[in-house]
C-alpha cells in the first residue's frame, strides 16, 4: 500500500504542478512572447502598420479607435466603420448588415457617402424618399479591408445572434479572393490555426512553449517575406500556392453564405463588384469572380446589384467612379446605393411606407456646372401626381432655405423613367417654386419643364435654368414637384450658379 501511494504521489506531482503552472500563467495573464503578431501572413495585408488587431475567428479586426485611409472618423470598440449599435438588437429595430471588404468599408471616401450611409438616411429620413418608417432601421458596416468570403461567411455567425439581422449586403470578390496565397487557401489556414489550438494547444503552457520554440514571425521578418512573394508573383495571376479563395472554394463558399442567412431568416443582397478598366485588363480574373457572384444570385434567389453594369451605363469615366485601382469614390457608391432603393421599392422587403405629401427640408447640392448634365446621379426623386405610384416615391421635394447670391441662376437637370407597367410613352411636368422667407406661400417661377418618358430606360437629360436675379440676397425657399402620366418618376440634380 505503501509503495503504491508512492506511486500515486509521484505521477499526481507533475500534474499538480502543471496544473498550478497553468493557473499562475493564467492568473498573472502571462502570454507568449509572439502573441501581439500574426500567425500567418497576406500577401497585400500588413499587420505591422495597418490598424488592425489579430482575431481567432475571421484572422483580424479593424483595431478601435483608429482612422481608416482617408477617413476622418474612428473605427468602434467592435471593429466597423460607423456608429457601435447595442447588442442585443432591440425589440422594434431592423437591422442590415454589410458584410465585405474595403470597398464596402468605405476606403477613400467618407463615412457619410458610403452606400451604407446614404442607405440608412434613406430609410429613416425624408430626405430622399418617403418619411421615417414607424420602425427605424440601421445600418451595421461590417466591411473589413483584406477580407475575403470566407471570411465574411466566418463574420456572419460571428454577428448573427447579436444584431439578428433583417437584410444582408454581401459585397464579394472584389480583390482579396482572388490575390495569391502565401501559404495556403484561407480555409486551409484556418484549419491548421483551429487544430493547433485543440486539445493540449488551448494550454497558456504549451502557447508560451510554441512561442519560443516556433515563434510567428517578428514584424520586419513578415514584411520581408510577404515583399518578396509579392515581387516574385506581381506579373502573374496566381502564385505557386494558388489563390486565397480559389474559384471552385468562392463558389461553395458564397452559396454557403447565401443560406446560412436565409436560415437565420435575412434577405441577402449581393452586389457583383465593379472595377476599372486598367484592373480588368490587369487582372482578368477578376471579371471570373463577378460572374461567379452574378451566378450566385441566380442560382440561390437573391437579389443583386449589378454593379459594372450601371458603373458602364452612368457614362462617367472610371476617375470618377473609382478613387483608386478597385475601390468606388463617392459616385461610385451613390450608383450602388440607388440600385439598393430600387431592390427596396420594386421588392416585398418590410416596413417601407406609403409616400407622404411632402418631405423634410434638404440641402441644395453643391456641384459644378458640368456636372449637372454629365453626372446621371441621384440629387432627388419624386413620382408624377396621378395615378398608382410606381415606386414609393414623394410627389415634391422642398430644398433648405438658402441665401441667393446676386446675379444668379437654379440651374436643374433631369431625367425620368416610364415604369414597365405605364400604358404608353409620355412625359412629366416639372414645376419650379420659389418661398422667400417673408412670403406667406410659394409661386411657380417658369413655366414646367416637360421630361419625356418611355419604357425603355432612362431618358436623355432636360436642364432648366431660372434667373434668381429678382431674389438677390434674399433667403428662400425652392421646391421642386412633378405632374404628368401616371407610373413616372423624374431623378435630376440642382444646384444654383452665379452668371458667367
Amino acid at each position: 500500500m505503501r509503495l503504491r501511494g508512492k506511486i500515486l504521489v509521484a505521477g499526481l506531482a507533475p500534474v499538480l504542478f502543471l496544473g498550478l503552472l497553468e493557473g499562475g500563467l493564467l492568473l498573472f495573464d502571462v502570454r507568449p512572447p509572439d502573441a501581439d503578431r500574426a500567425p500567418v501572413v497576406f500577401v497585400g495585408h500588413d499587420f505591422e502598420s495597418e490598424p488592425v488587431v489579430w482575431d481567432d475567428d475571421v484572422f483580424w479586426r479593424m483595431k478601435p479607435g483608429t482612422k481608416t485611409t482617408g477617413a476622418r472618423d474612428l473605427i468602434n470598440t467592435e471593429g466597423f466603420r460607423g456608429p457601435l449599435r447595442p447588442t442585443p438588437r432591440p425589440d422594434g429595430v431592423r437591422r442590415i448588415l454589410l458584410l465585405g471588404d474595403s470597398c464596402t468599408h468605405g476606403t477613400g471616401v467618407r463615412l457619410d457617402a458610403t452606400f451604407g450611409a446614404r442607405l440608412e438616411r434613406w430609410l429613416g429620413s425624408g430626405s430622399v424618399t418617403a418619411s421615417a418608417p414607424s420602425t427605424p432601421w440601421e445600418v451595421v458596416n461590417a466591411g473589413t479591408p483584406g477580407f475575403s468570403v470566407f471570411q465574411m461567411g466566418r463574420l456572419l455567425d460571428v454577428l448573427a445572434e447579436g444584431h439578428r439581422p433583417d437584410v444582408v449586403v454581401i459585397y464579394p470578390g472584389a480583390w482579396n479572393d482572388y490575390v495569391p496565397a502565401m501559404d495556403a487557401d484561407d480555409e486551409e489556414l484556418y484549419q491548421r490555426l483551429q487544430d493547433s489550438r485543440g486539445g493540449l494547444g488551448r494550454l497558456r503552457m504549451v502557447q508560451i512553449l510554441r512561442g519560443i520554440i516556433a515563434p510567428a514571425p517578428d514584424p520586419d521578418t513578415a514584411r520581408k517575406e510577404r515583399d518578396d512573394y509579392r515581387n516574385r508573383w506581381s506579373k502573374a495571376e496566381v502564385g505557386p500556392n494558388g489563390r486565397r479563395v480559389p474559384e471552385p472554394a468562392f463558389d461553395r463558399l458564397l452559396a454557403g453564405l447565401i443560406a446560412n442567412v436565409k436560415a437565420r431568416g435575412a434577405r441577402p443582397i449581393l452586389i457583383v463588384p465593379p472595377a476599372p478598366a486598367d484592373t480588368r485588363v490587369k487582372w482578368p480574373t477578376g471579371t471570373t469572380y463577378a460572374n461567379l457572384v452574378r451566378d450566385a444570385a441566380r442560382d440561390h434567389d437573391a437579389d443583386v446589384v449589378d454593379a459594372p453594369a450601371l458603373f458602364s451605363a452612368s457614362g462617367l469615366p472610371d476617375d470618377r467612379l473609382f478613387a483608386d485601382h478597385i475601390h468606388p469614390a463617392d459616385a461610385g457608391h451613390r450608383l450602388i446605393f440607388q440600385a439598393l432603393a430600387r431592390i427596396w421599392t420594386q421588392r416585398d422587403l418590410p416596413d417601407i411606407p406609403p409616400p407622404p405629401g411632402d418631405l423634410a427640408p434638404r440641402p441644395l447640392m453643391d456641384v459644378g456646372i458640368r456636372e449637372l448634365w454629365t453626372d446621371p446621379t441621384l440629387d432627388f426623386a419624386i413620382q408624377t401626381h396621378d395615378g398608382r405610384a410606381a415606386l414609393p416615391l414623394p410627389h415634391r421635394v422642398r430644398f433648405e432655405p438658402i441665401l441667393i447670391p446676386p446675379h444668379s441662376s437654379l440651374v436643374v437637370a433631369l431625367r425620368a423613367l416610364a415604369a414597365p407597367d405605364a400604358p404608353h410613352a409620355g412625359h412629366a411636368d416639372f414645376e419650379i417654386w420659389i418661398r422667400p422667407e417673408d412670403a406667406a406661400e410659394a409661386r411657380v417661377v417658369a413655366e414646367p419643364v416637360q421630361v419625356p418618358t418611355d419604357r425603355t430606360g432612362w431618358s436623355d437629360p432636360t436642364s432648366a435654368r431660372v434667373d434668381l436675379a429678382p431674389y438677390g440676397g434674399q433667403k428662400v425657399e425652392i421646391r421642386l414637384s412633378a405632374r404628368g402620366s401616371a407610373h413616372r418618376v423624374t431623378w435630376g440634380r440642382a444646384a444654383i450658379h452665379p452668371f458667367r
